[in-house]
């Protein structure tokens, strides 16, 4: 958990719906539910955002400083 995600560039819309959530937000994961398909992401826009794993990605974390 805790790990930044964000929506594919490729989902044009989500299996549960955007909500406030856009392509431009990034969240954090902070459940990967019992069926191992959905997870929860908490977004600065909408908390406890219901999402499908293969529509999400990673998102790099940033390193200030190293070059």
């Amino acid at each position: 958990m805790g790990d930044k995600v964000r929506v594919k560039p490729c989902v044009t819309t989500p299996t549960y719906k955007w909500g406030s959530v856009t392509h431009r937000s990034i969240g954090t994961v902070t459940s990967i539910v019992s069926n191992g398909r959905d997870v929860t992401v908490d977004f600065p826009q909408q908390a406890h955002w219901t999402g499908v794993v293969d529509e999400m990605e990673l998102v790099p974390s940033t390193h200030y400083g190293v070059k």
